[in-house]
């Protein structure tokens, strides 16, 4: 199987990180997340967790703008219109 390219949001590491990462700041914050916690609770290892993101902030930068554009998105689909940004990064 071909390794998931390290730009795709949308791979199955990724998105079991990043649900990873919203379960944990939910559960304990975000002073309580490592990396061996994403790791553990998202069944990959350090080395994919370090695949994908360079540190715990860029995962939390990261999860935080898909999660905003996957609420533009929503937005859009349901027909509403948001105010345009400059940028989200």
């Amino acid at each position: 199987m071909p390794r998931p390219r390290k730009d795709d949001p949308q791979s199955a590491a990724t998105s079991r990180i990043e649900a990873a990462f919203w379960r944990l700041l939910e559960e304990v914050g975000y002073s309580e997340i490592t990396v061996r916690r994403i790791s553990q609770a998202a069944g990959i290892n350090r080395n994919s967790f370090y695949y994908h993101y360079e540190s715990m902030e860029d995962l939390a930068r990261k999860a935080f703008l898909n999660n905003a554009a996957s609420a533009h998105q929503t937005v859009h689909r349901a027909g509403g219109a948001m105010a345009p940004h400059t940028s989200l990064t």
